[in-house]
């Protein structure tokens, strides 16, 4: 999930966020992860995310696993 630079701020990233757990929630799921750039660590811990820590291949830019 990403939100464009030019229209970044004004929550949409909060708002898909939110639909997709609710949505997730009303199906039954138990747990939502996802993996993040460094970038968006500090957004995904705003929405309640518990860093699990790094995790890295050959072949990618370290992301965080939530």
């Amino acid at each position: 999930m990403a939100v464009h630079p030019d229209v970044q701020d004004k929550g949409l990233g909060t708002l898909m966020a939110m639909t997709l757990e609710s949505v997730a929630r009303q199906e039954g799921v138990k747990r939502v992860t996802c993996s993040a750039r460094e970038d968006a660590v500090e957004f995904f811990a705003k929405l309640g995310f518990v860093n699990q820590g790094e995790i890295t291949t050959p072949t990618t830019t370290p992301i965080r696993h939530f």
